[in-house]
């Protein structure tokens, strides 16, 4: 790849050098994949299990960029092949490590021609040269890592510096999984009578979630987060999902997503949230489950498409949604309520099933429909 531009005879520049050496290594790549009688992808997966100690599957996907199911296809050529070994990790038997086979694998001395050659090179330079050059290495890998997390991110999704993003592509639908792992303690109460049912929830590490829709043209999501980082993934079919996975993290967990309002979506929450904001009148909302309990839910609602529906189930503290004005609701309550706001309405200790509805909602074609299960302190359902 060289400049049209640049003169022929003029001086080669750094990047003149650095694309040289990416041409050759990918060059050497196949030709060593050829040799071992792999492909480049397989050659590539030994590079990184090689490199880091306790890789798993997983691990080995996010490095790569193959999906779970292309890095078992590989993860199976090179076991056939005594290239890696799978074994079971000592701290959690269910978990499944990789390693090279025997002390370097069939891969051992293939490298050992090249290496001596490039030790050559390096003897010729004093320790401080070697030192810059060490530097400038891991910023040339740098630059490059950062990069390919762009291009990545624009193509199938993946974080760019502290932010998640994922395309939009061709999905006409989207989809969000969020799992919070909060740690929480729940204590069963019937507060309210025989017929209800609230739980008391402590929380050991705040957990929090804001959504909205600033999101830029092309995209379908983007997301950012304070605390501990969850795993985010993103699929062609417009589903992104946001796991946290440790329970044991105590640390405080906040999480900020931006969802495009070009699709419908879907919205799954489970494990229990602290808090939950977010002004959603710039998108298409087909369904909002919250499962797991919330202390404080507030949300601004869109326009109802067709017949969106939202349920919180778990303990809840104090909710408020706010739909749009003149929009039909209906809402259905159980397992107990202290205080109810229904627009002008006003209830409280409310036990039992209960069933609340704007006029005319029950044939309105575009609807919300409501459902609160588990208990809840404060509920306001109101116009904005």
């Amino acid at each position: 790849m060289t400049d049209p531009d640049r003169p022929v005879n003029a001086p080669r520049t750094t990047w003149d050098a650095y694309i040289d050496l990416v041409q050759q290594s990918a060059l050497h790549a196949e030709a060593m994949a050829e040799s071992l009688g792999l492909d480049t992808t397989a050659l590539r997966c030994i590079g990184f299990i090689s490199g880091e100690p306790g890789m798993t599957p997983g691990r080995l996907a996010e490095l790569t960029g193959l999906t779970t199911g292309a890095v078992t296809g590989v993860l199976d050529r090179l076991e056939r092949g005594g290239f890696i070994e799978r074994v079971a990790d000592p701290s959690d038997r269910r978990r499944t490590l990789i390693q090279v086979a025997h002390a370097q694998g069939p891969v051992g001395g293939a490298y050992e021609q090249l290496a001596a050659a490039i030790e050559d090179v390096a003897a010729r330079l004093d320790p401080a040269d070697m030192a810059r050059l060490a530097d400038t290495l891991e910023g040339f890998r740098d630059a490059v890592a950062a990069d390919t997390a762009r291009l990545r991110a624009s193509t199938r999704g993946g974080m760019v510096g502290e932010m998640f993003r994922t395309p939009l592509g061709d999905a006409r639908a989207g989809r969000l999984v969020f799992a919070s792992s909060a740690p929480r303690l729940a204590v069963r109460a019937a507060p309210l009578g025989p017929s209800s049912e609230m739980r008391a929830v402590a929380q050991l590490a705040r957990s929090s979630l804001r959504l909205g829709s600033d999101v830029q043209p092309g995209e379908l999501c983007r997301a950012t987060f304070s605390g501990p980082t969850p795993e985010m993934r993103s699929d062609r079919d417009g589903t992104v999902t946001c796991r946290y996975r440790s329970r044991l993290d105590w640390r405080a967990r906040e999480a900020g997503i931006e969802l495009t309002p070009a699709v419908p979506w879907s919205i799954a929450i489970s494990g229990g949230l602290s808090a939950m904001a977010g002004d959603l009148r710039g998108l298409r909302l087909h369904a909002l489950d919250l499962g797991g309990g919330v202390d404080e839910l507030e949300l601004q609602l869109p326009e109802p498409d067709g017949t969106s529906r939202i349920r919180v189930s778990g303990s809840a503290g104090r909710l408020t949604l706010v739909h749009p004005r003149r929009s039909a609701v209906r809402v259905a309550i159980s397992g107990g309520a202290r205080d109810i706001r229904f627009g002008s309405q006003r209830m409280r200790d409310a036990h039992g099933g209960l069933r609340l509805e704007t006029p005319g909602a029950s044939e309105a074609p575009d609807r919300f429909e409501i459902e609160i299960s588990g208990g809840v302190e404060t509920l306001r359902i109101d116009e904005g």
